[in-house]
């Protein structure tokens, strides 16, 4: 095993320097198989508000339909050129509970503060703010959502997103 990781070690160090670029070995990934692997830990960390995804990751993937979460998803991914954290919905829904009157946009059912973001194929849904974005609030600085679905998401400036840039 110690050989294993030595090799794995020496073949980041190789690939590291690409172009003049910082190249990550392999992208880190998180699979949600349950509502527990948010709420309990695991690749979420629970403050302000939000279960923050840690910022190790380059992939998240839903196994199965998350529902009855009383707090969204906060994503701060550092922006850097190399680094874009891809969420794969692979059909699933993201559903809150949600009901935030501060108007602090702490009723987002996904929260991105930073970063260089894609969402595929996930459907969103239960978003309430008195604020900006009840499905996605975003300030990325590129936000990517392909075969996305937003139902009652509710808001006072953008019921189901609100974003700085935005590919669709």
């Amino acid at each position: 095993m110690k050989k294993f990781a030595l090799f794995l070690l020496a073949l980041c160090a190789a690939l590291v320097p690409v172009g003049g670029l910082a190249v990550p070995c392999w992208a880190g990934s998180y699979t949600i198989n349950s509502v527990e692997d948010i709420t309990e830990g695991g690749g979420f960390t629970d403050d302000n508000g939000y279960y923050t995804l840690n910022d190790d990751f380059d992939v998240l993937t839903f196994n199965t339909d998350i529902t009855g979460l009383t707090k969204g998803l906060r994503i701060n991914k550092p922006v850097e050129e190399t680094s874009t954290l891809v969420i794969n919905g692979n059909g699933h829904t993201l559903s809150c509970n949600i009901a935030d009157t501060t108007g602090e946009n702490k009723g987002s059912v996904i929260k991105i503060d930073a970063g260089k973001i894609t969402i595929n194929d996930l459907t969103i849904t239960g978003g309430n703010t008195n604020g900006k974005g009840g499905g996605i609030y975003s300030s990325a600085w590129t936000l990517t959502v392909t075969n996305c679905r937003f139902n009652g998401n509710n808001a006072l400036y953008g019921a189901e997103y609100t974003t700085v840039a935005l590919l669709l």
